[in-house]
């Protein structure tokens, strides 16, 4: 069944009247946005060269920003509504897209491997709250 606009409106108001919309938005938001600078720091613990200051995080790389909200993003989205498994490709064509930098730099290797463990980490454990507080099994 195609769902058109009357059928989506009404998806989105009963969304909207059982708060499970502000549930899942309040859920994407910190998973992509206040994840950020948790898995910035973390990820400065292995690179020497990230910042250790709350000014300079988003400013290190603004790519790598935004590829990790992406990825939060992607992640959080899959597991949020079950295919826990479509993210995990979404991680393996991440990987793919990467893997001749694994060659020329092994050093970049355990970077992005840190940096992708640490984002998805924290992707999947606002899914998973987000699920719970919907009432829905953990994964």
């Amino acid at each position: 069944m195609a769902i058109g606009p009357q059928r989506l409106s009404n998806i989105l108001t009963e969304a909207a009247k059982n708060n499970s919309l502000a549930i899942v938005t309040s859920g994407a938001l910190a998973s992509i946005f206040v994840s950020h600078e948790v898995v910035a720091r973390i990820y400065s613990i292995f690179d020497e060269s990230a910042p250790k200051v709350r000014s300079k995080i988003f400013a290190f790389d603004a790519n790598y920003a935004y590829i990790g909200w992406f990825e939060r993003g992607l992640v959080f989205t899959f597991v949020v509504s079950g295919q826990a498994a479509a993210a995990a490709l979404a991680i393996t064509a991440k990987s793919f897209a990467r893997h001749k930098q694994f060659d020329e730099d092994p050093k970049f290797g355990e970077r992005f491997i840190i940096g992708t463990f640490v984002s998805v980490f924290f992707a999947v454990i606002w899914a998973v709250l987000v699920r719970m507080a919907l009432n829905l099994k953990p994964m």
